[in-house]
């Protein structure tokens, strides 16, 4: 199953896409090497056109994982909640405050095809090479058997 979607500032919100019904039950899973993983990728593709490496973020992981989390407990899959927040009221929330932001979100198997199809897609690799980037954070949550949720949050 490929999933991603990508947010600037300037995308109009899109409502929450539900997940697709899982077999069995399965208790979301912080899967913190998937993220670290997927940040390496993420760093090497910016060092393969000559663009600094992102600053690894706690405060930006922590937003990101919290986001993750959310998706999964809730079971759905979007930049916004039920109620229309996004990335930008998340950072306001945990008083992040920033000039730039932007979110990739996947659903994959594995951290490399993650970044594999957040590549292939216009918008999402304009976040990852974006030089108004300067910081990341990563999280990924595994909700199923080869379903991972990952969300990248960016910001200057």
């Amino acid at each position: 199953m490929l999933a991603v979607l990508a947010l600037a500032l300037s995308v109009v919100p899109a409502s929450p896409i539900p997940l697709p019904a899982l077999p069995g039950q399965h208790v979301p899973v912080v899967v913190e090497q998937e993220a670290r993983d997927l940040e390496v990728d993420v760093n090497a593709d910016r060092e393969r056109q000559n663009l600094p490496a992102l600053h690894s973020d706690e405060r930006l992981h922590a937003i990101a994982l919290e986001w993750a989390l959310h998706m999964a407990n809730q079971h759905f899959f979007g930049h916004f909640d039920f109620e229309g927040r996004g990335l930008v009221d998340r950072l306001h929330d945990a008083a992040y405050v920033v000039h730039f932001a932007a979110e990739n979100l996947s659903l994959e198997g594995d951290a490399h095809s993650a970044n594999t199809a957040l590549m292939s897609s216009e918008g999402h690799r304009a976040n990852i090479l974006s030089t108004s980037a300067k910081r990341i954070g990563v999280a990924a949550v595994n909700i199923a058997p080869r379903e991972t949720l990952f969300v990248e949050d960016f910001s200057d």
